[in-house]
């Protein structure tokens, strides 16, 4: 059961009383001169009144008007304003969320409900702003202070205080009649209870709306890895009234990073016919960009990607990666091989590197890109502009530098104290939270793989109706579970490089949409290259996951008889994937 929360508001009302308390002393110092000064009297006599009159709150009586001078009506004012300033303001702390409450709980529909001001939370709401001014926004929060009153205000956003892992509080923001719950904590065990909780109210929606969209940040890369878990279906489990989608902050950047900067769109316009990229700096990104993009690489006839890692203990990084997905360890070939090398480069803390060095890097395969990925902003920036120097210095790796930069607004004062001219051109900022936390994105993924899912369910049903109506991975959308889900974002992701090996790029982040007179079937050598990328995408999203070889499916043992090479495959295994393509994109236009 979730830990109840004892309701605090642990609203900052300091400043606002702070004022109101100041008014007060200046009515108290006005009072004190209009007795003492303009009117005569004793100071300790002047004291008592000017206390009297501002605590009593009364006005001077027609009989007394020789005591109204110019300081004592000054005082007389001020003092009626702090007075009901403090007043107003105490009525506000007590009832102010009730009457927001009742007003949202009774005439909000279709809004979304946000449960953290973090930065994802205030990336998701300005991208919601900018592709919707009319949308309604509600910001649920256990914890309220004037900082989070006054962003709300310039966002124009309801906000509220509750805790959201607590059924009463959703339903204070009419959770029922939303849209969508973004649940975007820092704690992932929160946004489960946050999940659960929703799950529950989700039941007494109408059946004649949509199903509430649910988007769950997972903070932990392995527990992301892993929802498909039978232990975590019933925090999961979609139906015709919610529909959950967990997202990871790093594999959303990755995904993103690939889509907007193709690695292998830049290695063949320049001669290059296999991806090396060089990783400088380790972070749980490092890790979610290496699977994303060994599960999407298959390019045209380009060879299996090659990936270096660079920096201080480069060794024991690989070592890590290379014990959670051992299909990543060297000197795997046929069948098994997903990546042609994951190699480690040791250098200083501050990634200085010597001519033999950079060359030795390079003899694995020319560089294709270098991502800097470390968590720290200016420390990222400032190791990417030294090696970008020495790479100038031995004419060396002449590619784009990626630098990762959560904070877009100081970007500008890094590059303005950088000192070179070269700098604007070769250090490309990546991973601003307003790029990656984006619901417009997160659903253009889902239709992807929605469609995806579709093409596969039409095949399947054609050619073998009694057995693809039992088993799991032919539900419809709504009810599939995440293991599958997660399974046709890959095959989404890969569309475009698909696409983009036949000649076809589409712009990044543009819905896919082709031209009527483009056959995806003809002439064969297309037909067959295009099986080819997709059981290959196939089989390294399988062989990274843990999958292996079997003569029978076993998917508790993550066994499959097709992990096997294209030219192993039957013919009708070879069709299969060209006409679910078809099917896929027809589906999507």
């Amino acid at each position: 059961m979730p830990t109840k929360h004892k309701k605090n508001r642990n609203r900052e009302t300091t400043p606002w009383f702070s004022l109101l308390l100041g008014v007060a002393l200046l009515a108290f110092l006005a009072l004190l001169l209009g007795f003492w000064v303009q009117l005569g009297q004793p100071l300790g006599k002047s004291l008592y009144s000017a206390a009297n009159l501002l605590l009593n709150s009364e006005f001077i009586k027609p009989e007394e008007m020789s005591l109204r001078t110019g300081w004592i009506v000054v005082g007389q004012v001020l003092g009626y304003i702090a007075f009901y300033g403090i007043l107003l303001r105490l009525a506000w702390v007590l009832l102010g969320d009730n009457l927001t409450a009742s007003y949202v709980r009774w005439c909000y529909h279709d809004h979304i409900v946000v449960c953290s001001l973090n930065m994802q939370g205030q990336a998701f709401i300005r991208n919601l702003r900018q592709s919707n001014s009319e949308q309604r926004i509600v910001a649920l929060l256990d914890h309220i202070d004037d900082e989070h009153e006054s962003w709300c205000q310039q966002h124009a956003i309801t906000l509220l205080y509750g805790d959201a892992t607590q059924e009463t509080d959703l339903h204070t923001a009419a959770v029922a009649s939303a849209k969508a719950v973004i649940a975007c904590g820092e704690s992932t065990d929160t946004n489960l209870q946050i999940s659960r909780a929703v799950q529950a109210i989700s039941r007494q929606r109408p059946a004649s709306n949509p199903p509430l969209d649910l988007y769950l940040a997972v903070n932990d890369a392995m527990l992301s890895e892993g929802l498909g878990n039978e232990n975590y279906r019933h925090f999961l489990q979609p139906n015709e009234r919610l529909n959950p989608c967990p997202y990871n902050a790093d594999n959303l950047l990755a995904r993103w990073y690939f889509n907007q900067y193709p690695p292998h769109t830049w290695a063949d316009q320049h001669g290059q016919q296999q991806v090396h990229l060089v990783f400088a700096g380790f972070s749980p990104l490092v890790e979610a960009l290496i699977c994303q993009y060994a599960k999407i690489s298959p390019y045209k006839d380009f060879a299996p990607p090659v990936f270096t890692l660079l920096g201080a203990g480069a060794e024991q990084w690989r070592d890590t990666l290379v014990a959670r997905y051992p299909v990543f360890a060297n000197g795997r070939s046929g069948a098994e091989q997903v990546i042609a090398g994951l190699y480690a480069q040791e250098c200083t803390q501050t990634f200085k590197l010597d001519e033999t060095k950079l060359t030795a890097i390079a003899q694995n395969g020319a560089v294709t890109a270098v991502l800097f990925c470390a968590t720290e902003d200016e420390s990222n920036f400032r190791h990417a502009m030294s090696l970008h120097q020495q790479t100038l210095r031995f004419n060396c790796w002449q590619v784009p530098f990626y630098v990762r930069l959560q904070q877009s607004e100081g970007i500008h004062t890094l590059l303005a104290s950088a000192n070179d001219t070269n700098a604007d051109a070769s250090l490309i900022p990546f991973g601003m939270a307003e790029q990656v936390f984006d619901l417009k994105r997160l659903m253009q993924v889902e239709r992807n793989a929605r469609a995806v899912h579709e093409a596969y369910r039409q095949n399947m049903l054609q050619a073998d109706p009694g057995t693809a109506m039992s088993t799991d991975s032919m539900k419809p959308w709504e009810q599939l579970a995440e293991t599958y889900r997660a399974a046709n974002r890959r095959a989404g992701d890969h569309l475009p490089v698909k696409l983009a090996s036949i000649g076809i790029h589409m712009p990044a982040d543009q819905p896919l949409v082709l031209d009527d007179a483009i056959r995806l079937d003809e002439p064969a050598e297309r037909r067959e290259l295009l099986s080819r990328l997709e059981h290959r995408s196939w089989r390294y999203e399988r062989l990274v996951n843990g999958w292996r070889y079997g003569e029978q499916r076993n998917n508790r043992q993550r066994l499959h008889p097709s992990i096997v090479l294209w030219e192993d495959l039957s013919e009708s295994e070879r069709k299969k994937d060209t006409s679910q393509l078809k099917a896929a994109l027809r589906i999507i236009q």
